[in-house]
């Protein structure tokens, strides 16, 4: 969700309801508050691939994802505060 890392468990900016505790959404105030930095550094959707998120990882749909990142060497990204760009690929795990 920032810095190029996912958000903590139990955390999720839309809520999460898939098996196990259900999290409802946030409002924007929370997820700043939350990620203490810029609304503008905080994406909400990205670009994903087997590099991001490796079938090792367990993620049951990791298989369903392109093997590598459909920009070759950039990944597309828009951030809380509407903003649409792009950051470069990083290592295994990481956006």
């Amino acid at each position: 969700m920032a810095n190029g890392q996912l958000p903590k468990s139990g955390w999720w900016p839309f809520g999460y309801s898939s098996g196990g505790t259900a999290y409802g959404p946030h409002k924007i105030s929370e997820i700043e508050g939350e990620a203490q930095i810029p609304l503008s550094d905080v994406w909400m959707l990205a670009d994903t691939d087997q590099i991001a998120i490796p079938i090792a990882s367990g993620n049951t749909w990791a298989p369903q994802l392109p093997s590598k990142p459909s920009h070759v060497a950039v990944r597309n990204f828009v951030y809380f505060d509407n903003h649409v760009g792009v950051r470069r690929v990083g290592p295994q795990m990481t956006y």
